[in-house]
């Protein structure tokens, strides 16, 4: 498993950021449990919803602090997941901040937001913050196609040409493989097995995988290609 921050806000439209935290929560717990993600049952992966509040204040972070300690039901990991977590009052936040500095080491946080601003400085210093770009626009879906069928040619050039679009933002171009990646994944599932296509998926993994470690993104993506 690539290593991940034990607290993460993902800024953007909110339902691209619950359904990014749901693909974060399947990565880290496994895929046994994706169905139970992707519906909102699995017991380790808690929803604090403020939509019918106008606040999510400290009371709740009291309740969330007690029940944290509990180890997990079912996964290695126990999942907090902040929805609207602008709301967060700065009193919760300096609460919540206590919880961020020494999480037990089964806790993983989500704060999903519209605006990382609404955040105070120290809650901030302590996430790594994931800004969600609405990549399926025509533009970027004709990219996706062509990169994987620049991928599926080993045409090296051409593909690192694709990719170099989205290389300034770590997390934008990640997401650009997320999505090229289930563009295939949609193809197996439509004609069952089909042994080239996972390779393609395998090698985008991987690149995702190296993306997230703190090297040249140029060089990683060049030896990936030229292996």
């Amino acid at each position: 498993m690539a290593k991940f921050s034990h607290v993460t806000i993902f800024e953007g439209d909110e339902k691209i950021a619950e359904k990014e935290s749901k693909k974060f929560c399947i990565d880290v717990l496994g895929q046994k449990f994706e169905n139970k993600i992707k519906k909102s049952i699995c017991a380790d992966v808690i929803f604090i919803d403020s939509q019918n509040k106008k606040s999510i204040g400290i009371n709740e972070i009291r309740k969330i602090k007690n029940d944290s300690i509990i180890k997990p039901v079912e996964c290695d990991f126990k999942i907090y997941i902040f929805k609207n977590s602008q709301n967060l009052t700065e009193q919760a936040q300096n609460a919540i901040l206590k919880i961020f500095e020494e999480p037990p080491k089964h806790v993983i946080f989500l704060l999903l937001c519209n605006n990382s601003r609404n955040f105070i400085p120290t809650v901030i210093s302590r996430a790594r913050i994931v800004k969600l770009n609405k990549i399926n626009d025509l533009n970027s879906n004709k990219d996706a196609d062509n990169f994987i069928d620049f991928l599926a040619k080993n045409n090296k050039i051409y593909a690192l040409s694709i990719l170099s679009k989205y290389e300034s933002d770590r997390e934008k171009l990640k997401l650009f493989l997320n999505s090229c990646k289930n563009k295939i994944l949609l193809k197996i599932k439509k004609q069952f097995s089909n042994t080239a296509k996972i390779n393609l998926c395998n090698k985008i993994n991987k690149i995702i995988n190296f993306i997230d470690i703190n090297m040249n993104k140029n060089l990683i993506l060049l030896s990936i290609f030229l292996e």
